[in-house]
This record gives structure tokens, C-alpha cells and sequence, in this order.
């Protein structure tokens, strides 16, 4: 399966009733015309390494394209793709689709597992009011570090992304330390990519995001142009080091001062 699991999203072998049952997950941030066709070319995928597995039993694969935006046409539900002559019976692939976008917060929070509050940010109508609880139940109820920093930098990131820029972020940003969301594979991820790569990648990943979160406001060009030369010569350790043990004046002068180490 090595080349199926390098194009999928997700993939998961479940056994119900003594029948192994595969579950596919793929993330769209939109919709393409694409998305259809990929999901058929996927299902063979996983058949195809089904049967070179050595499973003589046909394989049952259901597919689900998780959905965060796209067109109010895009409906949730069964959707399909054919391949079969017109007027012939229907051959090719059925999948369902989850659309978040189009869910409230409660649909959302509804279901089992702490991972669909994740994705609470792109719901129609998250906001202040509706968000508070969700943020109180993953305080209250998520106790592992990893796993909870884990979310809160996705709602984070999704919260950044929110196409209707309802002013999110600062809300989930004040209701966690950020000793907890360093934690997060996503941070730790930007520091090690930062050391490689520079600013450009780490920024993308959290470098320039924890200045932004520090300072409580986006970085200037000017801040943003030292930034990028002193995460290249000291290293995204000590850039980190910095952004965490400054206040939000003190790290603005440093960015200020020519001569600062």
C-alpha cells in the first residue's frame, strides 16, 4: 500500500460484524471537479493493495470527502461517479460528502471525539457565543498535552483561514497558554524546519504566527525583513526563546533594534 497511503489522506482498516472494512478520509479545504475522479482513482488504489495483500475477499471500501468550503451547490450526502456507457446500469464509485461549512457549531460538537471541535472555527455560525462552550469542553475534558495543542493550533490555523473573518483566532488564542500550544507537532515542526529552511518555511508553520500571536498584532514588512535574517543566523531555537521570554514592547524593540541579539 505504500503508494496509495503517499496520495491518500487517511485511510483506516476497520472490523465490524468479523468484516474487514476500509474507511477513507479525504480533506478538501474547497471543492474541485476533480475531487470526484480522484475518489474513484483512490478506491482502485486501495482495492488493488487489498488484493496484493492477499485478501481473497472482495474489498469494502467507503469514502468520505470531508468538506471545510465550496459552492452552496455542493450539497452534503451521497454523490457519485460513473464511468459506464449511457443507458447502461451505473458503474464506478459512490462517496459521501461532509459538508463543515454548512454545519453550526452544535451539529459539529454532537459528534463523538474531540476532533470534530477542530473544525468548530469554519462552521456558519461559530462565533464568540457559540465557541465559548467548545473551548471549555477542550480545557475541561482533553487532558493529554499533545492531543489538546494539537487542536487548538488547527482551530488556530482554520480560525486564520476563516473566509468570513469573524476575528476568531484572538478568541481561541486567549483561552490557551502558550506553553500549550508550543506543544503542538505543528510548532515543533517550524522550529525544526526554520533551522533548515529559513523564514519562509517557518513562517508558514509558526515562526512568523507566534510573533504575530506575542505581539498581539501582524508583523510590518520592516519586522518581518530582521526576522527573516536573524532566524538564519541564530536559529529558530533562540528566535523561539526570544518570542516566549519578551513582553509584547520589549520583543517589538528587539525587532526595532539593529544591534539586538
Amino acid at each position: 500500500m505504500t503508494w496509495a497511503e503517499r496520495r491518500l489522506d487517511k485511510a483506516l482498516e476497520l472490523t465490524v460484524a468479523g468484516r474487514r472494512l476500509l474507511l477513507h478520509l479525504e480533506f478538501q479545504a474547497g471543492w474541485r471537479l476533480e475531487v470526484a475522479w480522484r475518489v474513484f482513482e483512490y478506491q482502485a488504489m486501495l482495492a488493488l493493495a487489498h488484493i496484493e495483500a492477499g485478501h481473497s475477499d472482495p474489498p469494502a471500501i467507503h469514502s468520505v470527502v470531508i468538506l471545510l468550503g465550496g459552492p452552496a451547490e455542493v450539497t452534503a450526502g451521497v454523490h457519485r461517479y460513473g464511468i459506464g456507457w449511457d443507458g447502461r446500469p451505473f458503474n464506478g464509485v459512490h462517496f459521501h460528502v461532509d459538508r463543515i461549512d454548512l454545519l453550526t457549531v452544535a451539529e459539529l460538537a454532537k459528534r463523538p471525539g474531540a476532533f470534530w471541535l477542530a473544525l468548530t472555527p469554519l462552521t456558519r455560525d461559530a462565533s464568540a457565543t457559540t465557541l465559548g462552550p467548545v473551548l471549555e469542553t477542550l480545557q475541561r475534558d482533553v487532558t493529554d498535552t499533545q492531543h489538546l495543542a494539537d487542536i487548538v493550533a488547527t482551530m488556530e490555523v482554520l480560525a486564520e483561514r476563516d473566509p468570513q473573518r469573524r476575528g476568531l483566532i484572538h478568541l481561541i488564542e486567549n483561552a490557551f497558554s502558550q506553553e500549550i500550544i508550543m506543544q503542538s507537532s505543528l510548532y515543533k515542526r517550524a522550529h525544526q524546519s526554520g533551522v533548515e529552511t529559513g523564514i519562509e518555511q517557518g513562517r508558514e508553520q509558526g515562526i512568523e504566527p507566534l510573533f504575530h500571536r506575542r505581539l498581539g498584532r501582524p508583523l510590518t514588512d520592516e519586522e518581518r525583513k530582521t526576522l527573516r535574517g536573524r532566524l538564519n543566523t541564530d536559529g529558530a531555537d533562540r528566535i523561539t526563546d526570544v518570542a516566549l521570554d519578551l513582553s509584547a514592547d520589549a520583543l517589538a524593540a528587539w525587532l526595532a533594534d539593529a544591534n539586538a541579539t
